[in-house]
């Protein structure tokens, strides 16, 4: 069986992402080893296409084929092995799939390749409420110069705002896949699933219609959230409903999907609010439902709505720990507890 640290040598030598695929894909198929039938399927095919537009198609091929070989485990009732989401770098390292700014780089760390160090991203306490939790992510971007953290201008002042639904699941997923602290040590997968194993609020609001039982809308930044006053401790704000219009604002209808209650990975992926909360980034809602499914089996990821809705309201749009199924909920209240992340 062809050594690791030898495969790498190897692959190091290859400029392109999609090279290195490809000697990866040979040198498994050399073995005779099933996973390199998986990635490598059409290998034939796609050798030597490695540059432009065929490099993202690499990307998306490497993504099914990944979720090929996570599927013929989870078929079979068997554990995932560990190298596939912990220890083998030439898996999670060396090939992310998400984060095209991230230039690869080479660092001597056990002899693996790694990516270039992601966003570091700081938890801040729990609050009580949304509102005390929004202040708090404020003051402590004010007091530490944040100079990354993201801003929006209200009535020509600019704030510091909480990420959006996206971002904290861009948060999620680049942490996970940073395999090295600050200091070239191999992070435990404890520690890389720290984000999953918090709730994470946002600024996405979500809407519902007084007595229209299905239709709602997404607010990708409201700005009614970002700007809420500190006292703010009441269950939802009451909001002109048909005022929210414009760019950032989807109207959805529950009869077009699945909701309140858990979903298979198939399903996540065509689930229309999952898909409009991350901003139609499917590559992005892909990354993050692999790290969830093959941490737990079963279904999980649903996206949670109110019901019977007698006055209009605006919520915060968050998503729950992994031992909650990682749902997106969009039934929660203001006033009960907040908890943001800080870049």
């Amino acid at each position: 069986m062809t050594n690791y640290n030898d495969l790498i040598a190897v692959v190091r030598e290859k400029p392109s992402e999609l090279e290195r695929w490809l000697v990866l894909a040979d040198k498994l198929l050399e073995d005779g080893n099933a996973h390199g039938e998986a990635i490598a399927n059409d290998y034939n095919f796609r050798k030597g296409k490695i540059t432009g537009e065929d490099a993202k198609e690499a990307r998306t091929f490497v993504l099914s084929q990944r979720q090929k070989v996570l599927k013929q485990y989870f078929d079979a009732g068997e554990q995932v092995p560990s190298y596939f989401m912990e220890n083998d770098d030439l898996w999670m390292g060396a090939f992310p799939l998400k984060f095209p700014n991230g230039k690869e780089k080479l660092k001597e760390l056990d002899g693996t390749f790694v990516t270039e160090e992601f966003p570091h991203y700081t938890l801040l306490p729990q609050t009580n409420n949304y509102a005390s939790s929004v202040h708090q992510l404020r003051e402590s971007c004010e007091q530490e110069k944040s100079i990354t953290h993201p801003t929006v201008k209200i009535n020509g002042e600019e704030f510091y705002r909480p990420f959006t639904f996206k971002e904290n699941i861009q948060a999620r997923v680049e942490d996970f896949y940073t395999l090295y602290d600050e200091d070239g040590e191999k992070r435990t997968l404890d520690n890389r699933l720290r984000l999953f194993n918090t709730f994470l609020d946002s600024c996405t609001g979500i809407a519902y219609k007084a007595d229209s039982p299905n239709e709602f809308k997404l607010i990708l930044q409201s700005l009614h959230l970002i700007g809420i006053n500190e006292n703010f401790n009441n269950r939802f704000i009451p909001m002109d409903y048909d005022s929210l219009h414009g760019d950032g604002v989807i109207k959805l209808n529950r009869n077009d999907g699945t909701y309140n209650r858990l979903l298979t990975q198939e399903q996540v992926l065509n689930q229309p609010a999952w898909n409009a909360a991350v901003e139609e980034d499917k590559l992005l809602l892909q990354e993050h439902t692999d790290i969830i499914f093959s941490q737990r089996k079963g279904k999980n990821m649903g996206f949670w709505l109110r019901t019977g809705v007698a006055e209009n309201q605006l919520r915060a749009l968050f998503v729950s720990i992994l031992d909650d199924y990682s749902n997106a909920i969009g039934n929660y209240n203001l006033d009960n507890y907040g908890c943001f992340l800080r870049r």
